[in-house]
């Protein structure tokens, strides 16, 4: 269990100014083999005479919980989601097929994308 930044310091302001602060926490985990609700996301821009070649371009959607920011893996996300989106505005039409995949479970040990890889390879 982590406490963000944000929330360790607002509690160290309150316990300075001698506010007296409670913090109550549930935790509900399970550890097993299987995983549990991961759902990757695909999508496609349809080639041409070479459809049947694939370019991918993909990032994980999931994230770490004590990342500080967008690094992980927002940012990632963002620029893949972006250069499709150019990419069908434009009105390309590549050779090639371009596949968009956004991944789960990347932080909790490479799912998603070895799911992917299973499935498609």
């Amino acid at each position: 269990m982590a406490v963000t930044p944000e929330h360790y310091s607002l509690l160290y302001r309150i316990l300075k100014r001698g506010v007296p602060a409670k913090v109550e926490v549930e935790v509900r985990n399970r550890i097993g083999e299987q995983v549990e609700q991961a759902v990757n996301l695909a999508g496609e821009i349809p080639g041409t005479d070479l459809k049947d070649e694939v370019v991918m371009i993909g990032a994980h959607f999931d994230t770490w919980h004590t990342s500080p920011n967008a690094s992980d893996n927002t940012s990632g996300f963002a620029v893949v989601l972006e250069a499709a989106r150019i990419l069908t505005a434009a009105g390309v039409k590549p050779r090639r097929t371009i596949r968009v995949a956004l991944w789960s479970g990347e932080e909790q040990g490479i799912h998603g994308s070895r799911e992917y890889v299973h499935a498609h390879c």
